[in-house]
């Protein structure tokens, strides 16, 4: 969850501070995550059903490289000034990132047995959304200064993190196939190999 609270952290705090520093009212900047927000709700509940038809890890796989490609697009729009396009990278961005956030759940939760289920998932989502959501900004804010205010840093951070994104998700074991009362015989040493 690390990879989706940077990428979703970069978005609604760098991005928003960004987009009034390049013309658009506070106004604009919140009625852009209304879309955004709005759709990754609709679009989480689609991506959790793609995942459990075609699996976890393409879903959040496609997510990754198509967000971390995006994100060259989304710095453009929103840079653009246009407040058509500057929505519009918004609710492009939504179906994206929450085919992420929708797949990523059941695919950290069915990595432990259930004796240690919760706890793993639990510490796992809240470290990611404490070190990835929190350090994001900061982070995005610094790569942002130190290059010039270049328009491709930014992005580029983005797509560094899609793809840490994606190393991780081929790092583990798909779960789609695998049945509760079989993920449940492994100790919760073995949740760890």
């Amino acid at each position: 969850m690390p990879g989706y609270n940077a990428i979703a952290y970069i978005g609604f705090s760098f991005f928003l501070t960004y987009a009034v520093a390049v013309g658009h009212s506070t106004g604009e900047s919140l009625g852009a995550q209304a879309v955004f927000l709005t759709g990754a709700t609709i679009f989480s509940l689609v991506s959790g059903a793609l995942a459990d038809r075609f699996g976890r890890r393409p879903v959040v796989l496609v997510g990754a490289v198509l967000t971390g490609v995006y994100l060259f697009a989304f710095f453009w729009l929103v840079k653009n000034g246009n407040p058509v396009l500057f929505h519009l990278a918004f609710a492009l961005a939504s179906p994206l990132t929450a085919s992420m956030k929708g797949a990523t759940p059941a695919m950290i939760a069915e990595q432990f047995p259930a004796t240690v289920r919760y706890s793993g998932a639990s510490l796992g989502y809240q470290l990611g959304a404490a070190l990835g959501g929190g350090l994001a900004p900061t982070v995005a804010t610094l790569v942002f200064v130190s290059s010039g205010r270049a328009t491709w840093s930014v992005p580029l951070l983005g797509l560094a993190v899609a793809a840490l994104v994606a190393v991780c998700v081929l790092g583990l074991p798909e779960t789609l196939r695998r049945t509760v009362a079989a993920n449940d015989e492994r100790t919760p040493q073995e949740a760890w190999r």
